[in-house]
């Protein structure tokens, strides 16, 4: 059997402190040497005397020391916030730098450095050299003016006695200028999708390429000599860089914004108001100003920075940032006025897509405004195909698609902020030529011959040539009370003198023909183009024509 050498252990004894043993065997507690601690006194057993340190057959260790929260907090110099990040400056501001001594020691502080710092400067408590106390903390105030470079990129070194090193502050963000002119009161705005359509025998398929439609605003202008002066040298100095344009088809009047205001109360349901984007407060060119909204609600704006202006029944404006790719155009007719255009095309855009007022059949939107027109003579009706001529022998034909073509132009008019805010919302739902939705001739293509039953599946018409020349149609059916219906006709037939057409299902109420107002068809449409461009003639009205084409899928 194995042998083991051992020792029995002493026994605990009563009145004898272990310093060696914790109260406590769920955690780790200090360990104390029992002989410094207690060396001279009397105890059991006798009076002891330390002997420490005992050399003990040492070797060397290469080792390193672990890093600790201590040391990444400790023992150095702290800059709150390191980065400062403007956005767009609109006007000219101050932000609030804390440096803190984190060593346990004095610091002293010799001097700050600034680069690229045009328009910026920092204003400290005292002039350097600044003494900071242990663990001190002393607040100084960064300003930034309007007036300097565009693109702002500026580093602060705060710059203290040899070894300690002091971190850097970064201030970044572009000088925005306001296009503070007002525009002539007709102007156009351009929505402008990017939509691939795969054709086939059978149909298409659509790819949607952009995600937010393009903006664009086409301003007219007309400058006395004093403004024209003003809008050429800032045409000159800015044409690479954008501009921050108030859009002033959705502008909303404030009645009186006091000096120091940071909320201003007017109606943001229908315009394009974004929290921290811009507002322009204006009352002509000269009185104008902008600010950055911090947060909406629907009746009130609140700003990040007080108003500094006072004004009376002011127009309240969303801005957007957009390029002059084409600049200005000047046209002086006179010595002292002249014409000017500008188109801007904006930089920000994002999706404005909402539900839309529109009752849905089969799925899709049925456009039943009753201010859309169908323009009959715009209307095309033909069926795309190849042509093979040589100019001398027979002409062949050879049909690309399995359907006919037909394509209408359809218009929209609206009166109000609150109607051109639904036209917009849906436009950019719709997307250009990505989705289709329904859309009624507004003709009286058919006429009721009998009544109809509330459980009927047909109806009675005076004869149009439906079995002859028409398959499967979706017809409207409008009754003078306002009620409508949509329903889907699967066939036609003659009987006698009139025809019949069975309809998908029943209407479930009783429909004589007078009370019918029309009966029209529907044609499943898209727009024929992804650029649609909405007319403005402010301050009310608000217009947009474009072409649409009937699809099968």
């Amino acid at each position: 059997m194995p042998i083991i050498n051992s020792s029995i252990t002493q026994t605990a004894k009563v009145d004898v402190f272990n310093y060696n043993i914790s109260t406590d065997y769920n955690k780790y507690e200090l360990i104390h040497t029992p002989f410094e601690s207690i060396s001279g006194q009397l105890l059991i057993g006798g009076l002891y005397t330390s002997n420490l340190p005992v050399s003990a057959n040492g070797k060397n260790i290469s080792a390193s020391m672990n890093s600790a929260y201590l040391y990444d907090f400790y023992d150095r110099i702290h800059i709150t916030p390191q980065l400062i990040a403007l956005g767009n400056l609109v006007s000219s501001q101050t932000r609030d730098i804390g440096v803190w001594n984190a060593y346990l020691t004095p610091k002293q502080l010799l001097s700050v450095g600034l680069q690229n710092a045009d328009g910026i400067s920092v204003n400290l408590q005292t002039d350097p050299p600044i003494y900071y106390g242990a663990l001190q903390e002393q607040i100084h105030i960064v300003s930034i003016s309007t007036v300097g470079s565009i693109s702002i990129d500026t580093f602060i070194a705060f710059v203290f006695e040899a070894p300690t090193i002091g971190p850097k502050a970064r201030i970044t963000g572009n000088r925005v200028v306001v296009s503070s002119f007002k525009p002539l009161a007709e102007f156009v705005e351009t929505l402008e999708w990017r939509t691939d359509i795969i054709k086939s025998v059978a149909g298409e398929q659509r790819i949607a390429l952009r995600e937010a439609a393009r903006q664009s605003f086409d301003y007219d202008f007309f400058f006395e000599s004093e403004t024209f002066a003003k809008a050429k040298a800032m045409a000159s100095a800015r044409s690479f860089y954008p501009y921050a344009v108030p859009i002033w088809g959705e502008a909303e009047k404030a009645s009186t914004i006091n000096t120091g205001d940071t909320v201003i109360f007017v109606n943001t349901l229908f315009s394009d108001f974004r929290v921290d984007s811009l507002i322009a407060i204006y009352t002509d060119s000269s009185n104008v100003e902008a600010g950055e909204i911090l947060s909406l609600t629907n009746d009130s704006i609140t700003l990040k920075l007080p108003v500094t202006g006072q004004y009376t029944n002011a127009s309240v404006a969303p801005m957007r940032l957009a390029l002059t790719l084409e600049g200005f155009k000047f046209n002086r007719k006179v010595a002292d006025h002249v014409n000017a255009s500008a188109s801007y095309t904006v930089t920000d855009n994002i999706n404005l897509a909402g539900t839309g007022p529109f009752p849905q059949y089969s799925g899709l939107d049925v456009f039943n405004k009753p201010t859309v027109l169908i323009s009959s003579a715009n209307e095309r009706i033909y069926q795309s195909m190849d042509v093979f001529d040589n100019g001398s022998g027979i002409i062949e034909l050879d049909t690309i698609s399995d359907f006919i073509d037909k394509t209408y132009t359809v218009s929209w008019f609206t009166e109000t902020l609150q109607e051109r805010w639904i036209m917009r919302k849906w436009l950019h739902k719709i997307k250009g030529r990505l989705k289709a939705f329904w859309l009624p001739s507004w003709n009286h293509d058919i006429e009721l011959d009998s009544t109809v039953e509330a459980t009927a599946v047909s109806m009675l018409i005076k004869p149009i040539g439906y079995e002859a020349y028409l398959g499967q149609t979706d017809i409207m059916i409008e009754l003078i009370d306002g009620s409508t219906f949509y329903r889907k006709v699967l066939s036609g037939s003659t009987v006698g003198y009139r025809e019949s057409l069975s309809i998908e299902t029943s209407l479930g109420v009783q429909v004589t023909p007078e009370t019918v107002r029309r009966i029209c068809f529907m044609s499943k449409v898209r727009f024929d183009t992804d650029s649609v461009s909405i007319n403005y003639q402010l301050p009310k009205i608000a217009t947009f024509s474009a072409n649409v084409k009937e699809i099968q899928l």
